[in-house]
Order: C-alpha cells, then sequence, then structure tokens
C-alpha cells in the first residue's frame, strides 16, 4: 500500500508577532496550498500559495522547532511570486509583495536523503509513500496564525492520504486530495 502521511498540522503558531503589535482580525486572507510530489523526481516537492484578500505586502515564514528542527529552509529553491514579487530577508522569512493582495508564491523543497534509522520527525519521499513534516515544507503567514488554510494534494493516485486535517470536499470513503485547517480560535 502506498501512503502520504501528513506528520503536522498546518495551524501556524499560538504566539505570533504581528506588524506594529495588532493582531489581524477576521476576514483573513485566503490561503490554499497544493503540495505536489512527482514519483519520477522524489528528490523535489513542489509547493504553490495561492493568496487573497491579502496586504499588498506580506510576510513568509518557516516553522523552526526548538528540539528538532531539520532546518530545511535550507532547502528551499526556485522561490517565485506569480502576480508580484518576493525576497529573502533571513534564513525563514521572506517578504512578498502581492499588488491587490492576491498572488501566487512557488517554490520547490529538496528533500534530503533519510538518515538510518528513520527518525520520526524527518520528511521522507519513496516510491511507496511520503511522510511530510508540514511545517519543513509549507511557508506560512506569521501575521495571520488563525487564518483557515486548505492544502491540496498532488500526489500519486494509487497513494492513501492521512492526516489530522479534516477532508475537505471529498465523497464518503473516497482519498481526501483536499484537507481543511479550520480557523483558530
Amino acid at each position: 500500500m502506498r501512503a502520504i502521511v501528513l506528520c503536522s498540522v498546518l495551524a501556524t503558531p499560538i504566539v505570533s508577532a504581528t506588524v506594529g503589535g495588532a493582531r489581524p482580525a477576521p476576514p483573513w486572507p485566503s490561503i490554499e496550498y497544493t503540495l505536489g510530489i512527482d514519483p519520477r523526481h522524489l528528490d523535489a516537492v513542489r509547493v504553490a500559495v495561492r493568496i487573497d484578500n491579502a496586504p499588498s505586502t506580506l510576510r513568509l515564514a518557516m516553522k523552526v522547532h526548538p528540539e528538532y528542527d531539520a532546518r530545511y529552509w535550507r532547502y528551499v529553491d526556485s522561490f517565485s511570486v506569480d502576480g508580484g514579487s518576493g525576497v529573502r530577508e533571513d534564513s525563514t522569512l521572506w517578504c512578498v509583495t502581492l499588488p491587490g493582495g492576491r498572488g501566487t508564491v512557488s517554490y520547490v523543497v529538496h528533500v534530503q536523503p533519510p538518515d538510518e534509522p528513520v527518525r520520526a520527525w524527518r520528511p521522507l519521499v519513496r516510491p511507496t509513500g511520503a511522510m511530510i513534516n508540514t511545517p519543513d515544507f509549507l511557508l506560512y503567514l506569521p501575521d495571520f496564525p488563525r487564518a483557515p488554510v486548505v492544502l491540496h494534494l498532488d500526489v500519486p493516485r494509487d497513494w492513501r492520504v492521512a492526516s489530522s486535517l479534516e477532508a475537505h470536499g471529498a465523497a464518503p470513503n473516497a482519498v481526501p486530495r483536499r484537507l481543511l485547517a479550520p480557523p483558530r480560535r
């Protein structure tokens, strides 16, 4: 059986500093990720983040875990912004300009060969499936920690999906390819 396991929810940190110290109120930006795995190129995962209803300038960040940080920010490549521009400000922080508050940020994360033995928190992609630790792959909007997020999975059809995220728009008993992290209170 082939499977993709998403090891972590898409939630951003509970406490997040925001520009000017004010916490944004709804309506939040619309944030939709697409995570793509091509079975012919298992060393790279494609990510696209479609953002709507956002400020014209915003920040994207990669989570850094205080205990077992895999430092996957080192493997982010081909960063581009369709409909805007972006620049890396720090190892884990990007500043993005989206005229009109909408655009798509795309990038590639190069998957590193697994250590032996395989550690539960380390990403792994093989022909038989993948284990994706979402903080190592998905840049988040630190100024909008409570915004709902949708994740589309573009993975081989014969892979099953295991995640704590709720299926979004899938028929009963169907393999979910679209998952939802609802707004956090």
